[in-house]
């Protein structure tokens, strides 16, 4: 039986950025990665407009307009680095009746407290950039982009390969069993073995989840993160000092922006920006790897699995 200390299920783009975040943060970990595809982005993530969006819609301040801006900035700058052609185009947002133009101001208002470079255009300078398109006036979005995800996740795919993280396509994960305080995941490729598992299975994520015995809802996930970090904050001393980082640092894997999305202030978004873990900082002296402090298995808190929504 193979064993692996974080196996990831999923190869579209949210496991393999994920799997190369853990290699990141985690650099002697062992990483797999389980696709039952023969090949990576072979779903959404390979069937999609291809837009680097620029986070101009989202609520000032948001966790979803700050994450958008930086992945645009983020996911431009990778490109570059692997050689994946890239296009940063820009946008145009028009007003084609005088009752959307109010729209459009608002929205070039959210544009620039969102920090985007943003600016008004009259009608006769869209008619000069944009000939076809008849409209009274503009925004212009310069840093909006597009990318074939595809090629993306290929180069994610070198990536992890050259950093030594297993991947293993044609692999289906039909099953799912505990022991030890482990993970072991039954494949068509035969069993495995996981620490830690992160479920990134896209469109089939919560068909996982409920076939490893956890409840796809956030809601009992939450309430069991929120109730640890508040007796953790009641502790002191280095061995609480380490269970709220360890804690933070599963939140930052199992429940990814989804749980922030529910939870954008409080305790649970607070220890996720706070947590900036080095790498071990998933286990210490004498505090077995998987558990917290005090004999409460992280398992316990998460559920009996630690799926990772995205």
């Amino acid at each position: 039986m193979d064993r692996f200390d974080v196996v990831v299920i999923g190869g579209g783009i949210i496991g393999l950025a994920t799997a190369r975040e853990l290699r990141r943060r985690f650099p002697h970990a062992s990483v797999a990665v389980l696709e039952k595809e023969r090949a990576v982005a072979a779903h959404q993530t390979g069937h999609n407009s291809g837009v680097i969006h620029s986070g101009i819609y989202y609520p000032p301040g948001s966790l979803k307009a700050r994450l958008c801006r930086a992945g645009s900035a983020s996911m431009v700058e990778f490109c570059r680095e692997r050689g994946v052609p890239v296009e940063v185009c820009g946008k145009l947002i028009v007003a084609t009746e005088p009752a959307e133009l109010p729209r459009l101001e608002k929205l070039l208002e959210r544009g620039v407290a969102n920090g985007l470079r943003v600016r008004r255009m009259a009608a006769d300078e869209v008619r000069e950039r944009e000939p076809h398109v008849r409209a009274l006036a503009a925004i212009d979005v310069p840093s909006t982009g597009i990318v074939d995800f595809r090629q993306v996740a290929t180069a994610l795919r070198a990536s992890l390969e050259g950093d030594g993280v297993e991947l293993r396509l044609g692999t289906e994960v039909r099953g799912f069993a505990r022991a030890d305080g482990a993970h072991l995941l039954h494949t068509s490729g035969g069993e495995v073995r996981a620490g830690y598992l992160v479920n990134c299975g896209g469109l089939h994520s919560d068909r996982l989840a409920r076939a490893a015995g956890a409840d796809p809802r956030l809601d009992k996930a939450i309430s069991r993160l929120d109730r640890a970090l508040r007796e953790l904050a009641g502790r002191t001393g280095p061995e609480a000092q380490f269970a709220a980082r360890r804690l933070a640092g599963m939140i930052t894997v199992t429940l990814q922006a989804a749980l922030l999305a529910r939870h954008a202030a409080g305790p649970v978004a607070d220890a996720f920006c706070a947590s900036r873990l080095e790498p071990g900082a998933l286990s210490g002296p004498g505090i077995p790897f998987g558990t917290l402090p005090g004999g409460l298995a992280i398992d316990d808190v998460l559920g009996r699995a630690t799926p990772a929504h995205g």
